[in-house]
C-alpha cells in the first residue's frame, strides 16, 4: 500500500477526523470562553470527516457489489471484459459508459473551480459584513484562504487531462479532499463564530 491509494486517502481523512476531535478535545480541557466556537467547529469537522469516511466505505462496497452483480448477470469473463476493455470498449456493459480521462479531469477542474469560487464568495461576505473579528472568525478566514491555495495548486496539475495511471487520480482526491476539508472547516468556523460569539 503506497500513499497514492485509496486506503492511504482513506487512512488520511481517518487522521484529519481524529485529529480535530483530539484538538477540540484538548480545547475543551483547557477551557476559556473565547475558544468555544472554535472547539465546537472542530467536534462537528472531526464528525464530519469521519462520517465522509464512512459514507466513502460504504459507497465503495455499494459499487463493488454492483459491478459484481452486473458482471454475474451478462455471464462475462474475466477474458471477455479484458478483450472489450483492450478493444477501446466498456468493459461494464461494452457501449463505452465509463468516462473517458478527459470528462474525468474536466470533472475534477469543474469541482476545484466551485471551491475556488465558493470560498471567494465568502471570504468577501465576511470581509465585507463583519465588524468584530473573533479568533474562530480569524480561523475560518484562514481555512477558506488554505483552500483556494490549494485548489489553485490543483487547478494548475489538471489544465490538461490525466494520465491513464491511477496515481495521478489519487493525487487529485488528496488535493481536492484537503481544500474540501479546509473549506469546511472555515464554514464551520465562521458559523460557530456567529451561533457563539
Amino acid at each position: 500500500m503506497g500513499w497514492l491509494s485509496s486506503t492511504a486517502l482513506r487512512l488520511f481523512r481517518l487522521v484529519v477526523g481524529l485529529a480535530a476531535l483530539l484538538v477540540a478535545a484538548w480545547l475543551i480541557g483547557r477551557g476559556g470562553k473565547n475558544s468555544t466556537a472554535i472547539w465546537v467547529a472542530l467536534v462537528v469537522f472531526g464528525a464530519f470527516v469521519i462520517a465522509h469516511l464512512l459514507l466513502d466505505l460504504f459507497w465503495a462496497r455499494l459499487w463493488t457489489r454492483s459491478n459484481q452483480r452486473s458482471s454475474d448477470a451478462n455471464g462475462s469473463t474475466a477474458a471477455r471484459e479484458s478483450a472489450e476493455h483492450d478493444a477501446g470498449e466498456s468493459a461494464t456493459n461494452g457501449k463505452g459508459a465509463e468516462p473517458g480521462n478527459a470528462e474525468v479531469t474536466k470533472a475534477f477542474r469543474d469541482t476545484t473551480g466551485v471551491v475556488i469560487s465558493t470560498s471567494g464568495v465568502v471570504l468577501g461576505l465576511v470581509a465585507a459584513l463583519s465588524s468584530h473579528h473573533t479568533a474562530s472568525l480569524k480561523a475560518g478566514v484562514i481555512s477558506l484562504v488554505a483552500a483556494i491555495l490549494v485548489a489553485i495548486v490543483l487547478y494548475l496539475y489538471i489544465l490538461y487531462p490525466l494520465p491513464e495511471d491511477t496515481q495521478p487520480n489519487v493525487l487529485v482526491r488528496y488535493l481536492l479532499t484537503i481544500a474540501f476539508f479546509a473549506f469546511a472547516f472555515g464554514l464551520l468556523s465562521i458559523a460557530m463564530s456567529i451561533v457563539f460569539e
